[in-house]
């Protein structure tokens, strides 16, 4: 499909199917839940009742993505008043969901994403560009709790510590109906806030609830004081442990 065609598809699709385009947004609030393969996430366990109670704690995350006047943040939501158990089991359901201990902030305006994490008691501020993926927009919709949405598809090198590279095929559905370059993690760059996202078929990201310019304040925190590095440079320094790791034992 040529680019002048697809503009008038989008066009097509927004105008007689959805409606014209909101008033910008200013604001929003987001939440989302995720669904995980367990074939492609096995855990070396040889109780399967513990596992069982790990997946289940897969159910119960949620995961905010906020945004106020060209700033946001993404990160899982955090829990209070559990047991000691139940309080581990979520951890690990959260790095089977792989949100555990990161936040996302972006700024729109200056073209900066920054995921947040911490490895071993060192803050990392892990800098890229805004947009990072090259999206491929398909003609292909369907509705999303009540949204039309629109198909992209991406791929995504993912290096483990031991230095294997294995790409992923990354399949978004985006809203025009709400024009935010959007979405869990660091998928941004659609012309649409992504409400539902499947990293292969390891997890499936979806939109639960959202609100377009709320009534109610919306607060982006600032980022941490940390160690700024590129992905590159992180990367390194993560594959460094793991070795000495492996050369202690």
């Amino acid at each position: 499909m040529s680019s002048t065609n697809y503009i008038l598809f989008l066009f097509t699709v927004i105008f007689f199917f959805v409606g014209p385009v909101p008033a910008q947004v200013k604001k929003l609030e987001a939440t989302y839940k995720v669904e995980v393969n367990r074939k492609k996430n096995r855990l070396p366990s040889r109780h399967s009742l513990r596992i069982d109670q790990i997946f289940q704690q897969v159910d119960h995350i949620k995961m905010d993505l906020l945004y106020n006047n060209g700033k946001s943040s993404f990160k899982v939501r955090e829990t209070w008043g559990l047991d000691f158990r139940t309080e581990l089991n979520r951890k690990i359901a959260e790095i089977i969901a792989d949100v555990f201990n990161d936040r996302y902030l972006t700024d729109i305006e200056k073209n900066a994403l920054i995921r947040q994490t911490e490895n071993e008691g060192v803050i990392y501020n892990i800098t890229s560009g805004f947009i990072s993926y090259k999206w491929k927009l398909l003609e292909e919709t369907k509705v999303i709790n009540g949204y039309h949405c629109l198909k992209a598809i991406s791929h995504k090198s993912v290096k483990d510590r031991s230095g294997k590279t294995t790409v992923l095929e990354i399949i978004a559905w985006y809203t025009p109906e709400i024009p935010l370059p959007l979405g869990p993690k660091d998928y941004t760059g659609l012309p649409g806030l992504i409400l539902q996202l499947k990293e292969d078929s390891r997890r499936i990201y979806t939109l639960s609830f959202v609100k377009v310019n709320p009534d109610w304040d919306i607060v982006i925190e600032q980022p941490r004081e940390g160690k700024n590095v590129t992905k590159q440079e992180y990367h390194k320094i993560t594959s460094n442990k793991y070795k000495e790791l492996i050369d202690k034992n």
